[in-house]
């Protein structure tokens, strides 16, 4: 009897312990859902771009004032809209796809201990961003809020579940 309530008292002991733990473990982990899953956050931030819409859910703009006359549908200037649109591109929305370099560039990167920052090819993303405004790159409350419910937080609940189990 004794012995099966030192086994218990031990596993309590254990348990305890993980629990001191959970929080460096709980950063480490969200770190790593992160990092595995960038190309899901990037994913989320080329549709916006798809949709014409930036991270803070605003139509995509031009920031500088224009030399040039707007195309009719008031997106870009009337010669780049004519030159797009012949080649099969949308002039409907700005969604910042010329080539497609700029979209297939946008990744997820760690900045420092618990910050990560979404970067594009560095020529484009310095242009653009001074052409359109800094929200290009990043997503919005209601992606960030799909990726947490949908994506890290079942990822995460299952690798806390494992880590307690003693």
């Amino acid at each position: 009897m004794l012995a099966m309530a030192q086994k218990g008292i031990n596993k309590l002991v254990k348990l305890i312990r993980k629990l001191e733990l959970l929080p460096v473990f709980i950063g480490r982990e969200i770190g790593r859902i992160i990092e595995q899953e960038s190309q899901t956050l990037a994913f989320f931030n080329v549709a916006q771009l798809n949709k014409g819409i930036d991270s803070d859910e605003k139509s995509i703009t031009y920031q500088k004032t224009r030399r040039t006359p707007k195309s009719s549908a008031g997106t870009y200037s009337a010669n780049y809209a004519k030159r797009k649109s012949s080649q099969g591109g949308r002039t409907d929305i700005v969604d910042l796809k010329n080539t497609g370099g700029f979209h297939d560039s946008i990744t997820v990167v760690k900045k420092d201990n618990r910050e990560y920052v979404f970067k594009a090819k560095e020529d484009l993303e310095k242009f653009l961003k001074a052409n359109y405004g800094n929200a290009i790159l990043g997503i919005s409350e209601k992606n960030l809020n799909e990726f947490t419910n949908n994506i890290l937080t079942p990822i995460l609940t299952s690798r806390i579940d494992r880590f307690l189990t003693v």
